[in-house]
C-alpha cells in the first residue's frame, strides 16, 4: 500500500496482507486475527516534517478510518503525521496497537502490539502529550 500526497508524491509505504474473514453468525464468538504489517513498530526515522495543515488532515482522516473500523488504513494515514511530530497522531497510532484501547474501541480481530503502542505513546509524550504518560503507565501496569 502506498499513501500519496498532492502531486502524486509518495508519503509512506507499508506492506499489508489481506485475508478474507467470513461474517460472524450468532454461533461464532471470535473473529480471526487481523494480519499485522511487517513494519508495525516505529523503527524508520522520520522522512521530514509535514506542515500543520497536512498533518491535521492526516489526523482527521485517521480518526474517520478508526470510526469505521479500518485500523490498518488508519495506521498508514496516521504514521507520517506521527513521525513528523504530531502528538495527537502519535497518540492515536499508539491506540491502534494498545490492547486496552482496542478493547475499549470494541475492535474484533485486531492484533494488539503493546511494544508498538508504547513506542508511539513515547513519541507522543516527547511531543508534549500529557495523555501519553497515562497510557504508558496503563500499559506498564497491564504487562506481566
Amino acid at each position: 500500500e502506498q499513501l500519496r500526497a498532492a502531486g502524486n508524491v509518495p508519503v509512506d509505504t507499508q506492506t499489508a496482507r489481506y485475508e478474507w474473514v467470513a461474517r460472524l453468525t450468532d454461533r461464532d464468538t471470535a473473529a480471526r486475527p487481523q494480519a499485522k504489517a511487517k513494519d508495525a513498530t516505529p523503527t524508520i526515522p522520520s522522512t521530514g516534517k509535514l506542515d500543520a495543515q497536512r498533518s491535521s488532515q492526516f489526523v482527521r482522516r485517521g480518526i474517520d478510518l478508526m470510526r469505521i473500523g479500518d485500523f490498518a488504513a488508519a495506521r498508514l494515514v496516521l504514521r507520517p503525521a506521527a513521525e513528523s511530530g504530531d502528538q495527537e497522531a502519535a497518540l492515536l497510532l499508539g491506540a491502534t496497537y494498545d490492547p486496552a484501547a482496542i478493547s475499549d474501541l470494541g475492535a474484533l480481530g485486531l492484533a494488539p502490539d503493546p511494544n508498538a503502542a508504547r513506542a508511539w505513546y513515547q513519541r507522543a509524550l516527547e511531543s508534549g502529550s500529557t495523555e501519553a504518560a497515562r497510557r504508558i503507565e496503563r500499559l506498564t501496569r497491564a504487562s506481566p
